[in-house]
């Protein structure tokens, strides 16, 4: 009988913790489509605003700015230059302010 008692005792731990394993999985499911619908929605806005997510190169700092030009290029003191011409570098450019400019990436 007493080992009926700890066999029982035993199968109703397993389950609960069957039931906490299961209920931690859901948790992280529901966390992460969390996670993952939050960054749609902000893609969404960036596109609907016409604008994209820059690091700039001197900060590393993530910064927005027009999607409309395939070009970036930042100086130290936060000046922006932006181009579609893909030959142009305006550190080599005599009328740009400065020659420090980095890709923006």
């Amino acid at each position: 009988m007493a080992a009926e008692n700890r066999g029982a005792g035993q199968r109703a731990h397993n389950a609960l913790e069957s039931q906490r394993q299961l209920q931690e999985q859901r948790h992280q499911i529901v966390e992460n489509r969390r996670g993952v619908n939050a960054e749609i929605r902000h893609e969404h806005w960036l596109d609907i605003t016409g604008q994209e997510e820059y690091v700039n190169p001197h900060t590393g700092q993530v910064e927005l700015e027009s999607n409309q030009w395939k070009n970036r290029w930042q100086s130290g003191n936060g000046d922006v230059v932006l181009s579609n011409d893909p030959n142009y570098d305006p550190n080599h450019d005599p009328d740009a302010a400065h020659t420090d400019y980095k890709r923006s990436g």
